[in-house]
């Protein structure tokens, strides 16, 4: 994930962020505060989690669903949840951390990665969109993009920073950088994103 020189986007450092759970059980809840707290030394801000709909942010348990509002957009609808996270059982546990802390880095004003202008990736356009079996106009066939999306196949993982904490998958033939995949080791593996 990085930043852009967004300063809108970002929350005024030594704020406490209200965040407030609009539903959800207590395991998912103590899971997600857990999770979500991982970040607070590395940032000047205090995070306050409460009940109800009254929140800076605004957090709800839904099924097969992960998102988050970047940074300070999330003050601009107060009615609607700013973040929405699909509970886990137990045993899933590292997966739903990974996963509270990415949506936390978007909240927080982090964007993914490959949005950063800098990262100059080879993205070979016409293998992704065959991949996904969508056209050039993916408006066009928007219900097979997002039917497709969800078919698995043996991806190799990269990144395109040392400094990124998190590693996204990609299939081989839409990055022409990975001529061959990489070796990774486990401590690699602890950031390496489940999707």
């Amino acid at each position: 994930m990085w930043a852009k020189k967004n300063p809108s986007k970002f929350w005024t450092p030594g704020r406490t962020l209200r965040i407030a759970f609009l539903n959800g059980t207590e395991d998912f809840k103590a899971a997600t505060i857990s999770a979500a707290n991982n970040w607070l030394p590395h940032i000047n801000l205090k995070f306050d989690f409460v009940e109800g709909k009254e929140g800076d942010i605004r957090i709800l348990s839904e099924d097969g669903t992960f998102s988050s509002e970047i940074g300070t957009d999330a003050l601009l609808s107060t009615d609607e949840p700013t973040m929405t996270l699909w509970p886990h059982s137990p045993i899933h546990a590292r997966y739903f951390a990974a996963n509270v802390m990415h949506e936390f880095g978007h909240m927080l004003g982090a964007e993914h990665e490959q949005t950063n202008p800098t990262a100059n990736i080879p993205w070979n356009t016409s293998a992704l969109y065959a991949e996904h079996g969508i056209t050039e106009d993916p408006e066009e066939d928007n219900y097979q993009a997002r039917v497709n999306a969800r078919k698995t196949a043996p991806m190799v993982s990269g990144s395109r920073s040392p400094r990124s904490k998190r590693l996204f998958r990609v299939r081989p033939r839409v990055d022409h950088a990975l001529r061959h995949p990489p070796i990774l080791d486990r401590r690699r593996l602890r950031g390496l994103s489940q999707f």
